[in-house]
């Protein structure tokens, strides 16, 4: 097979190359953009998702454990049992009149009581029941009191400026700064009455901020935990960014203004996806980062593979465009060249097409044509020469009507001069028929078409020997209207051929027109040999040919269309009825089915 790879811009081929590729490139980038905007989108979508989930998630078990040690806290200070508190904190009084036994074994009842509270809570470190004084009754490992007096919170506890728990940053218990010493801590003051007596410290081990929000989540993310209050750190899990400090905390403070929302900031040179949300318990702000660079990592991975596929298949459907126009534009092409050397002086195609698509099928007409084309320059003279002797046998075939119909009228008044009244009855009931088919309308009126069928059925009780006898019914309302011309002819002569006149008995032949809603009804029975179902199916389909029905159907559908019609019901035997139904036509109507 050879290529010819000529640029024509005129041809078929480039034509149809260059539109489906340009729809094939159109389709492909709209649908490429739509594809990667929403993918984008939803990658974006989708892992905002998963890190609110994994935030809040992280939130809610750290909550969990706070709100268990603030229990603790909440127990010594609430009504039911701030008696025990305040117990221990006169305890603490050194003016108190209890002898030496007595309070050695209320201290020692104290302390078996924050035993009892304390034992089985994971991350206390430690807990101190404190007087103004500072005075204080501990459980674990506890900071001293002269540090508490010189940390933010303790004015806050003290003085009564915060109600419920306060929640404290995290610090370290000893002078060393050993990490497993770090703490961070709940206070509530413990009042009698109005009056604040002292206050209740739980130190937690900050294991616990690292247990809970250094779980696992999506690859590159890290998670932060802030004290927007005092613009602090509470914690930094693994793989926060150096650059996420202080004052890129400052910075985007303002940004979380809800419980719950997220946003993109530019945190060191990288832009990164935010998400936040804060405790209504703890008041502290839980925030998880990811960079953008990392949610769309695997995604552009999957874009440039898509990228890479789709450019080798848009090569490859180029080439394969190519092909194709070329395999359906090279018959087309030979036919039209084949065409241009067409002539009057030469009407043949010197090409041969043997496939069996369409163009075979255009080559195979256009062939039929121009062997037509010659046939009829052949015959053209053949016809000119007849011309004249068809025009001369026209108008002699119009004198014969003409001249049967005189002879008629003769014939008539012959039989009457001689007395024979049969003769003449038939040559009266011909000349009428005649004349009415000379007259050249289509359609007559209902009386005239009735006047027919009574000179038809006359001659034809000559023909059949008085064997039937007939009857015609028809509203005299109906007798103006219009009917088709030798309407009912037809079916009448059908029911004396074929149904009356193979009986071996005289028969009934009843002819009945009647107004149906805006119809006009016809009815022609007659008691002949009738038909089978089968029969009737076969003449209705015509399949089987009976000329006078055909004619009438045939006659029906030309003028009148659905759902006007005929059919038939026949007993074997018996008899047969076909009625027909045409529309009811005023004189002026005519026109409009003609």
């Amino acid at each position: 097979m050879r290529f010819h790879f000529i640029l024509d811009l005129h041809s078929i081929k480039y034509k149809y190359l260059f539109a489906t590729f340009a729809l094939f490139s159109v389709f492909a980038f709209a649908t490429g953009s739509v594809w990667y905007t929403n993918l984008t989108n939803e990658a974006k979508v989708q892992t905002m998702d998963n890190i609110s989930s994994i935030v809040q998630n992280s939130n809610n078990s750290f909550e969990s454990y706070m709100k268990d040690i603030d229990n603790v806290a909440a127990l010594l200070t609430t009504h039911s049992s701030n008696y025990l508190t305040t117990s221990m904190i006169n305890l603490l009084s050194s003016d108190n009149s209890m002898s030496e036994k007595q309070l050695y074994q209320s201290r020692l009842e104290a302390s078996d009581f924050l035993i009892s509270l304390c034992s089985f809570k994971k991350y206390l470190y430690g807990l101190t029941v404190a007087d103004l004084s500072g005075n204080t009754m501990t459980y674990g490992v506890t900071t001293s009191y002269t540090q508490m007096k010189k940390m933010a919170w303790y004015q806050q506890v003290t003085m009564l400026t915060h109600n419920g728990p306060v929640f404290i940053s995290p610090y370290y218990v000893d002078a060393d700064k050993n990490e497993n010493s770090k703490v961070f801590s709940i206070a509530r003051p413990v009042l009698q009455g109005n009056t604040e007596i002292g206050f209740i410290l739980a130190e937690i081990n900050c294991s616990v901020l690292n247990d809970t929000f250094n779980a696992k989540g999506l690859d590159g993310m890290s998670i932060v935990v802030t004290d927007q209050n005092s613009k602090q750190f509470v914690y930094k899990s693994t793989g926060t960014p150096n650059a996420f400090n202080t004052d890129t905390l400052t910075q985007i403070s303002s940004k979380i203004n809800a419980r719950d929302g997220s946003f993109y900031a530019t945190i060191g040179k990288t832009n990164d996806l935010v998400v936040y949300h804060k405790s209504p318990f703890t008041s502290w702000t839980t925030i998880g980062i990811i960079p953008e660079s990392v949610i769309m990592n695997s995604f552009m991975q999957t874009r440039n593979k898509v990228v890479l596929i789709s450019l080798l298949f848009v090569i490859g459907a180029a080439f394969a465009i190519y092909l194709l126009a070329s395999l359906l534009t090279k018959n087309l092409l030979k036919l039209s060249h084949a065409l241009t050397k067409l002539d009057k002086d030469n009407l043949n195609i010197a090409v041969q097409i043997n496939s069996k698509d369409e163009i075979a099928q255009i080559y195979k007409q256009f062939n039929l044509m121009v062997i037509r084309i010659n046939q009829l320059i052949t015959d053209n003279k053949f016809f000119e020469r007849k011309k004249r002797i068809t025009e001369m046998q026209a108008l002699q075939s119009q004198i014969t009507p003409h001249f049967l119909y005189n002879t008629l009228n003769t014939i008539k008044y012959l039989a009457a001069f001689q007395g024979i009244d049969n003769i003449q009855t038939v040559s009266a009931d011909l000349s009428n028929l005649l004349h009415v088919s000379m007259d050249g309308r289509s359609f007559i009126h209902i009386r005239e078409e009735l006047d027919l069928i009574n000179s038809y059925l006359d001659i034809q009780k000559y023909r059949y020997c008085n064997k039937f006898s007939f009857e015609i019914d028809a509203d005299k309302e109906l007798l103006p209207f219009m009917i088709p011309k030798f309407f009912l002819q037809p079916i009448v002569e059908n029911s004396l051929l074929h149904g009356i006149a193979p009986l071996q008995h005289s028969g009934i032949l009843v002819i009945q027109l009647f107004r149906s809603s805006e119809s006009l009804k016809i009815r022609i029975k007659d008691n002949g040999v009738g038909m089978s179902e089968k029969q009737i199916a076969q003449i209705l389909s015509g399949e089987e040919t009976r000329i006078g029905i055909n004619n009438v159907l045939s006659r029906i559908k030309m003028y009148f269309g659905a759902p006007y019609g005929l059919t038939i019901n026949s007993e074997r035997g018996l008899y047969t009825t076909v009625d027909i139904t045409i529309p009811i036509i005023n004189e002026s109507e005519v026109e409009k089915y003609e």
